[in-house]
């Protein structure tokens, strides 16, 4: 265990609107919201890439309000990382919208070569016309496999990977 390594414990609860019902709810099974609660479990750890395992591992648990008894363990590495993007892209398409070329082609530059720029990339993709992306990472090796692995997977444009201050590769 290294001194960088830590666990985050973030306890969350919704309270509805009072007597407001459910929109999704049958007419004839119109009940009101219920108070939900649950903790998201983030962990940093160092060494987990040399073990292939994702360096921020992530769990959110779901608790019954009222009795506290758990009803739903999910593994949130995944989840935590689209969801980040999710919200990136909405920023990017919204910040891109009234450029004035918007609808032209865009460098993407992602800083680091995780999860997360994966993530970032394929999002953001979505939202804006991206001709080229640039991956910069402390390390070029998995700058190199995350290019890889974007090309593997049909990624079109063109993708590059840089070790932070040294020449940027070509594919």
């Amino acid at each position: 265990s290294s001194a960088a390594d830590w666990t985050l414990f973030k306890p969350a609860a919704y309270y509805p609107p009072r007597g407001k019902p459910m929109e999704n709810a049958e007419s004839s099974d119109r009940k009101e919201e219920e108070v939900l609660m649950g903790m998201k479990l983030i962990s940093i750890r160092s060494n987990n890439p040399k073990l292939n395992k994702p360096m921020v591992p992530g769990t959110v648990m779901l608790v019954h309000a009222e009795t506290g008894i758990v009803s739903a363990i999910v593994a949130a590495t995944y989840l935590t990382a689209a969801r980040t993007a999710a919200g990136s892209a909405i920023a990017t398409e919204a910040a891109m919208a009234n450029h004035p070329s918007g609808k032209d082609a865009f460098t993407l530059v992602v800083f680091g070569a995780g999860l997360q720029a994966e993530m970032h990339i394929k999002a953001i993709k979505h939202v804006v016309n991206v001709n080229k992306i640039v991956i910069v990472n402390r390390t070029l090796e998995r700058a190199e496999n995350l290019k890889n692995d974007l090309l593997k997977n049909n990624s079109d444009g063109v993708v590059e990977s840089a070790k932070t201050l040294s020449p940027v590769t070509d594919i």
